[in-house]
Parts: structure tokens; sequence; C-alpha cells
């Protein structure tokens, strides 16, 4: 199992938390006798997972003991949620048309029915996003589009996921998202250069990060 950090501006405090001690012992007047590790910690942030549909068929229980969020390893990343031939069809050149294959769907389903808080993972990537995406007519031979184009598909892409998660699992509680993944190289590279990042090669400078950030903003459910 993958752990992932949580964070203490996301968790659900029931109780008194003691993050400031200098000996890293979580509420030390009153200690957790559970074994789970969500327990261990709930004084202080979420005990998070990243797992793959046959994680959840394998280690349901374990994963249901000993955390309180989970994090799609691949089922919301661009490549497995932007369907290719309804963009071509009804997208209008602009409009990115979202669909969950089932693995997605087993991963909300999954939190959604055990109360768990999901982490969404991932909108702009460098990686695992088609390169039609950024083409004409979301075609794998079109031409490569605008900026104002691009706005316009990344608007709807993050609009219409909202959209589908809360229609499709109205009970899923979806406490954050990764907004922007990986924007910059290694070892203090910079952002990633057109080369190697089809965002950057449409926009030529880090401005599709912010512009991201403003839709992710504007259509989250409350």
């Amino acid at each position: 199992v993958k752990f992932s950090g949580g964070s203490s501006s996301g968790n659900n405090n029931t109780g008194n938390s003691n993050t400031g001690n200098s000996s890293g012992t979580v509420n030390p007047g009153n200690p957790v006798s559970s074994d789970s590790l969500k327990d261990k910690f709930a004084g202080c942030f979420k005990m998070g997972t990243s797992v793959s549909p046959n994680e959840l068929n394998s280690g349901a229980s374990f994963i249901k003991k000993h955390f309180n969020s989970i994090t799609p390893e691949n089922e919301l990343k661009p490549e497995a949620i932007i369907n290719q031939q309804a963009s071509q069809q009804f997208g209008n050149n602009v409009n990115t048309q979202i669909s969950f294959n089932n693995g997605a769907k087993q991963t909300m389903k999954f939190c959604e029915d055990n109360g768990i808080p999901m982490r969404g993972h991932t909108f702009v990537w460098y990686s695992q996003t088609p390169d039609w995406f950024f083409r004409e007519n979301f075609s794998s031979n079109g031409a490569y589009v605008s900026k104002d184009i691009m706005d316009k598909r990344m608007e709807s892409m993050i609009k219409n996921t909202f959209a589908a998660i809360k229609e499709q699992f109205p009970k899923l509680e979806v406490y954050s998202y990764d907004v922007c993944n990986e924007l910059f190289l290694n070892d203090g590279g910079g952002l990633r250069p057109g080369s190697n990042s089809k965002w950057t090669k449409i926009y030529g400078d880090d401005s599709f990060a912010v512009k991201a950030f403003e839709y992710a903003r504007k259509y989250a459910p409350e």
C-alpha cells in the first residue's frame, strides 16, 4: 500500500489536537489505544493512501481500518476520463467530454459507501494526457490548437469532471483535488519545456497553471 502525506488543513478534527509538541506525540494526555493509523493521527491530519481497483479488491479491510483519505492511482488522470469520441461528436472543438471507466466508478463508489473522503488526482499534468487533447477537433492528427481554445478545453474538463462526480456520486466527499501535478523538472530544472509538456508547448509559459486553479475554484462543489 502506498502512502501519501495528509494535510492539517483538510482534516476533520473532532477533538483536541496537539501538533505543536516537540516530541511528535499525538494527544499525549489521552493516548489512542487503537492500532489504526487514522485513529492514531486523528488529531493532526488525515492518513491517506493511493489505491488501484485491484488493491480495493484485495485490501479493502486494511484500507478501511487504517485510512481516512483515498487518492485514485490512475483512474482520474486525464487519459482515463476525457472521452475522445464524445468530444469530437459533441465538444464543438472546445467542450471536453468526460466519462468515468469502471475503475474510477469502483473507487468512488468504495469511498462513498464507506464514508472515506477522496482526494482527486489530477487535472493538469504533462504525463498521461493524450496528445489529441491539444489538437484541432480532438483529432490524433490535427494541428495544435491556440491558447484560447485550450483555455476552453481546460475549463470544460474541470467543470465537467466536478459535475459528473457530483451527479454520479452525490454522497461522496471530495475534500481536495490535485489541480496541477509535476509542473517542474527534477533537481531545480524550472518549468517543463514545450518539448516535455504539451501545456507549455501551447501556452509558452506557466499561465495555464494559474488558469487551472481559477477554474478549479470556480467549479468545485461546496
